[in-house]
C-alpha cells in the first residue's frame, strides 16, 4: 500500500523517486491452527450446552467460522435443505459498540457447509 502511495506521489510529481521501489518485503509468518484435541471436545459442548450456548459452539467447531461471522448470522442466513449458512457480515468492536458491517474482504464473503453429518 506504501509503495502504491508513493508511486502516486511520483506520477503526481510530489516527488522525484518511489523510495520504496526495490524493498522486499520481509516474509511473512505462518500462522499454525489451533485446533482443540478430540479428547476435549465433548467437555467443551457439554460446558456450552449448560450455558445455552450450544448452538453457536458446536456451529463453531464443525464450520470453522470466526468469531464476527457467527455473532452476525441471523436466522436467514441458513439453508437447511442444502445444509449451508451464508457469511455475508460480521461484528466487530468500533469504538466499545458492537457493529455489523460487511467483511474486509470480498473473499470472506461466502457460503459454508457443516462438516457434521449431524447438522439438519
Amino acid at each position: 500500500m506504501l509503495n502504491n502511495c508513493l508511486e502516486q506521489a511520483v506520477a503526481e510529481r510530489l516527488i522525484l523517486v518511489n523510495p520504496a521501489r526495490g524493498c522486499k518485503l520481509p516474509k511473512m509468518e505462518k500462522r499454525e491452527i489451533k485446533v482443540l484435541p478430540e479428547e476435549k471436545i465433548r467437555p467443551y459442548l457439554m460446558e456450552a450446552d449448560k450455558r445455552g450456548l450450544l448452538a453457536p459452539f458446536y456451529l463453531e467447531l464443525t464450520t470453522g467460522l470466526r468469531r464476527g461471522e457467527l455473532l452476525a448470522l441471523l436466522w436467514t442466513d441458513l439453508d437447511v435443505e442444502n445444509r449451508t449458512i451464508s457469511i455475508t457480515k460480521q461484528v466487530t468492536r468500533t469504538k466499545g459498540e458492537l457493529v455489523v458491517s460487511q467483511p474486509k474482504t470480498h473473499n470472506s464473503i461466502r457460503s459454508c457447509r457443516s462438516r457434521s453429518r449431524r447438522w439438519t
